[in-house]
Formats: structure tokens, C-alpha cells, sequence
């Protein structure tokens, strides 16, 4: 009776875990952002109700490109930070064409089972980047990374 019993708890908590979409993260970086994508429109525009960016919205992402920058740093020997290029496509609310804000976004891997947000940078039009490590992006990426990969960041 006690192992009928255990069974079915262990059924009830799969097939609630199966439920609730949390899964392990993908292991490489293009997996994870082929994942994340068709998901960071409806996460940002949430982000952006919620920090009372009403003014607009975005509509889609496009592909995400890998080749990585070179990035500059005292410590030669330091693991650096994966990154991924992605452009959303944002609609300002009112008669104003769409425009595209690109997104530097760097990823690193935290135990080495979960993925985690450690930087981020936009850009709009001809403009300098600028730090976007603590706006909505991260928010929208953090959260879909809690949801999706259970307890990262």
C-alpha cells in the first residue's frame, strides 16, 4: 500500500511540473534564445505595463545573431559572458511608424546548469548603446527565465 501510495504522489508532482512548463534550461545559448524569442514580445509589453511604459508595444523579434564582439578586460583569463544580438520590432502608440531597437544582451551560465542575465545594452536608430541591465528587457528576460528554467538569475 505504501508503494501504490508514493507512486501516485510522484504522478501527481510530474505531472504537475509538466503542467506548469517549467523545464531544465537548454545547455547552449542558441537553444536558449531560439526558445526565448516567440516569447520576448508578449513578456516585454507585460514589462512595460508594469513599469507604466504605456506609450508603447512591441510586435515581433527577428533572428538573433551569435558572432560575439570582442570584449576588453584586465583579466585575459576571466570566462566571458555569451552574447546574442536581438532586434525587436516596437510600435509607438498613436499614428507613429514602427521602429527597431536592437538589444546586446549577454548571457552566463550559473552553476552550469542555469542561465542568467548579466548584462544587457539598446540601441535605437543611430544612438549610442546605452546600459539596459536593470529596464524592462532585463525584467522580461529574468522572468521568462524563472518561468521557463525554473530558479535562474
Amino acid at each position: 500500500m505504501v508503494k501504490y501510495c508514493s507512486c501516485y504522489v510522484l504522478a501527481i508532482v510530474f505531472n504537475w511540473l509538466l503542467a506548469s512548463g517549467v523545464s531544465a534550461c537548454p545547455a547552449d545559448l542558441p537553444s536558449l534564445i531560439s526558445a526565448l524569442l516567440p516569447d520576448l514580445p508578449n513578456y516585454l509589453n507585460r514589462a512595460y505595463t508594469r513599469a507604466g511604459v504605456t506609450n508603447r508595444f512591441v510586435i515581433t523579434t527577428n533572428s538573433p545573431e551569435f558572432e560575439p564582439l570582442p570584449v576588453v578586460t584586465e583579466f585575459p583569463n576571466q570566462v566571458h559572458p555569451q552574447q546574442v544580438f536581438v532586434s525587436v520590432l516596437e510600435k509607438p502608440k498613436g499614428n507613429h511608424p514602427p521602429y527597431t531597437r536592437a538589444y546586446w544582451l549577454f548571457f552566463s551560465r550559473v552553476p552550469a546548469t542555469q542561465w542568467q542575465l548579466a548584462m544587457a545594452f539598446a540601441r535605437v536608430g543611430n544612438a549610442p548603446p546605452t546600459d539596459v541591465s536593470d529596464s524592462t528587457i532585463a525584467t522580461a528576460v529574468n522572468t521568462w527565465l524563472r518561468d521557463h528554467c525554473g530558479d535562474s538569475f
